[in-house]
């Protein structure tokens, strides 16, 4: 039995009307170059506000964006350019609205795929294991190696034994918390864990440590507030105030563009920045981000003048005040701790070289003795806000200079 059927031929799209060219073209140039044109004045508009990009992914980006403008421009002033934009309008504008309808559902993915798999807030994934070799040339008297665990929390250190077996204890702030070139059983939580066993034998306590680089005390009152974890602890021990104090000496930061905000661009963002070499926001695994940052410090012009500082001290107060009153609300017993940091007077040339912190906006880097006053300051607050609430004082002392604290300028009490 034999059939008739043959092939049949996909019909190309019809020649429009040569009066319509020009018309149809420049819709259809329209429709490609509006999206790209939304996001050049979206750029625009962040570089007038004094935003300037971090990484060399934001550029690229701008320089694409550049390209593909010149291109529709290029079409359009080409009579092959102009016929093909005319003759493709319907499908170059379901192309637009496709992509759009895309990138909306894979932001919805991602932000569903990151609720799942990425990590908690103030902690890490549940789980991850990683292990540090810090150059020795860069941390002195860390060890060759740093053994990183997170428990089943996503806080750094064992799994928490049941409620009735031990007291919870966790402690949160930035680096001089997180420890992170320090092998586990070094980290000040777990040394305050076995002191505490040690002075009180018949009560077995168990110390996290949710330290995360960089944060300040709005994350951490976000964490007291928010977090589950606060409702499977008894005690939380916060050390803040340096993140605070550099973050108010840098001034505001301009909001980048808009676009910026995207999971999907953070996301090749965040790739960007970890396997920059020239990187200062990543805190590699030998350590190296310590020394970029210590040289952008010896390289700049110092200064020893100390803008005003109440208004940051006056919003760093408050926020202390609304997490001890958060930890109260949650019956979780609160214990503040001053910052210790290797800021002192007449330090030898050797030891300056080691700091790192320090910077503002026109590019000069605070001198060591105003960058003590400073951070006594902020220490003031501590003490002021723990007779004002009740929260419980732990008086830090100063940083020793063979520790971590080379690297990240301070060190636990």
């Amino acid at each position: 039995m034999t059939s008739d059927a043959r092939p049949v031929s996909q019909p190309l799209p019809a020649e429009p009307d040569p009066m319509e060219v020009p018309g149809r073209a420049i819709a259809s140039a329209l429709v490609l170059a509006v999206p790209a044109l939304i996001l050049m004045a979206d750029v625009a508009w962040a570089y007038l506000r004094g935003w300037w990009p971090d990484t060399n992914l934001e550029p690229l980006g701008v320089d694409l964006l550049l390209l593909w403008i010149a291109l529709i421009v290029l079409a359009l002033v080409s009579t092959k350019g102009r016929q093909f934009l005319a003759t493709h309008l319907p499908q170059i504008v379901l192309l637009v609205v496709s992509c759009g309808v895309g990138l909306f559902v894979a932001e919805l993915a991602l932000g569903r795929i990151q609720a799942i798999s990425g990590d908690p807030y103030h902690g890490r994934r549940p789980g991850f294991e990683v292990i540090y070799h810090p150059r020795p040339d860069i941390m002195r008297g860390v060890g060759p190696e740093a053994h990183v665990h997170y428990n089943e929390w996503g806080v750094r250190g064992s799994n928490p034994p049941p409620r009735s077996a031990a007291y919870r204890i966790l402690c949160i702030g930035g680096s001089s918390t997180a420890c992170t070139y320090l092998d586990d059983e070094k980290t000040w939580p777990q040394v305050l864990g076995r002191v505490l066993d040690e002075v009180e034998p018949s009560q077995k306590h168990w110390v996290g440590n949710a330290g995360i680089p960089g944060f300040q005390a709005p994350q951490h009152l976000r964490f007291a507030e928010e977090s589950p974890v606060m409702g499977e602890i008894d005690c939380l021990v916060v050390q803040a105030g340096i993140n605070d104090f550099m973050a108010c000496l840098a001034g505001p930061q301009p909001l980048p563009p808009t676009w910026t905000r995207l999971r999907l661009w953070q996301l090749a963002r965040t790739g960007a920045r970890r396997y920059s070499e020239n990187s200062t926001l990543v805190e590699d695994t030998a350590g190296d981000v310590y020394r970029r940052r210590r040289e952008l410090r010896a390289k700049a012009d110092q200064s020893a003048s100390l803008s005003d500082i109440s208004g940051c001290l006056a919003e760093y107060a408050d926020n202390l005040r609304a997490l001890v009153a958060a930890c109260q609300k949650r019956d979780v017993r609160v214990a503040l701790a001053t910052q210790p940091t290797l800021w002192q007077d007449n330090m030898a040339d050797g030891e300056r070289a080691l700091l790192w912190f320090g910077q503002m906006p026109d590019g000069r880097y605070l001198s060591v003795e105003q960058l003590r006053r400073g951070m006594d300051r902020y220490n003031e607050v501590v003490r002021a806000v723990c007779r004002e609430t009740g929260a419980e004082l732990v008086a830090a002392g100063l940083a020793k200079q063979s520790t971590e604290s080379d690297a990240a300028e301070s060190q636990t009490p």
